[in-house]
């Protein structure tokens, strides 16, 4: 345990020891890399920290967040607009839980669940892991065959894969803490633009090399595109825009455009509505909505992430790295209230 930053600190360790050397706190480091650790407050209050996780959050409001169906499910309960789906279990999962009690195996059953989510919801539909993070696994499917073998890959890491319809609208996260909105900005998925002669690979190249998990999005990529037929050496043409990934977090090579101060009332609203349905004091809130500066009825919360992590948006300018700074202190402050 240590009081100065570990040798092998990443930036959110860095940005927790200057903050807290600012307003006198103490702050413990549990291990090499600064991902746990233990923030003392002048007042002596104490709270301690994981990753992008703070004990301001109960553990099982934060376990339930990490459930992307109960969270929708209750949402709605609650009357807050959310995304439906459909859980799909393993077949290791269905048998050990079952152990034979429908009298079908377990193959069957997924079977029969992938059937009833295109018969309830249509094509295409939006497949993930019901507790995933950071927009690993997330694929869109537009036929049956593709939709069982994107989940088939998922269960051989997953046990729980949701099903879900896509929502047209713009992908709004908003940084919610007791109520009130710190940050919001937008997110864009990883798109190409034609240039009349470049091949899809090389354009995506393009984009991915730089990128700090560039070798598993190509991996991500080149799989999205045999699933769904596309093939690599497609020229685009000048001006049209593809999607290279189903979803636009910033990990995966998203971009970020801070809306905070556009965003319309009646969405934090939404946001702060959905926090106290989970019990979550601070959050990352994910919204769809076409009309971010206009409320509209017609909107949904997507799901809640109880550790949001800013390194992403941080990183893409001087300003965005003061607004982070801004989010911290005030959880900061949260924490010793």
């Amino acid at each position: 345990m240590t009081a100065s930053l570990p040798p092998r600190h990443g930036q959110l360790a860095l940005r927790l020891k200057r903050l807290c050397d600012v307003r006198g706190a103490q702050i413990a480091f549990w291990d090499d890399w600064g991902q746990h650790g233990e923030i003392t407050f002048p007042s002596g209050r104490k709270s301690r920290f994981k990753g992008a996780g703070f004990d301001i959050n109960g553990a099982a409001s934060a376990a339930i967040a990490r459930d992307k169906d109960h969270t929708a499910c209750r949402l709605s309960a609650c009357g807050v607009a959310s995304v439906p789906g459909l859980v799909v279990l393993s077949p290791r999962y269905h048998a050990r839980m079952t152990a034979g009690g429908t009298g079908l195996p377990p193959d069957a059953e997924v079977d029969a669940a992938l059937h009833a989510a295109v018969a309830h919801f249509g094509l295409p539909l939006y497949v993930k892991p019901n507790d995933g993070a950071e927009g690993d696994g997330v694929a869109r499917v537009t036929t049956m065959e593709t939709l069982r073998a994107h989940v088939t890959a998922l269960h051989a890491r997953y046990d729980h894969v949701l099903i879900q319809p896509p929502i047209a609208g713009r992908d709004i996260r908003l940084v919610m803490l007791d109520g009130r909105c710190l940050l919001a900005y937008e997110r864009r998925p990883l798109t190409v633009t034609g240039d009349g002669k470049s091949s899809l690979a090389a354009l995506m190249e393009v984009a991915v090399g730089p990128l700090q998990r560039a070798d598993e999005l190509r991996a991500e990529i080149s799989t999205a595109w045999a699933r769904e037929g596309i093939a690599p050496e497609t020229v685009l043409p000048h001006g049209a825009r593809s999607i290279l990934l189903a979803n636009a977090n910033l990990t995966t090579g998203g971009t970020a455009v801070d809306v905070t101060d556009s965003l319309a009332a009646g969405y934090i609203d939404a946001a702060a509505k959905a926090c106290a349905a989970i019990g979550l004091r601070f959050a990352g809130v994910d919204l769809l909505t076409q009309t971010p500066e206009a409320y509209s009825e017609n909107h949904a919360i997507l799901e809640l992430n109880h550790a949001p992590g800013l390194r992403y948006f941080a990183g893409v300018s001087p300003e965005n790295d003061q607004k982070v700074d801004a989010v911290f202190r005030a959880l900061l402050d949260a924490m010793d209230g």
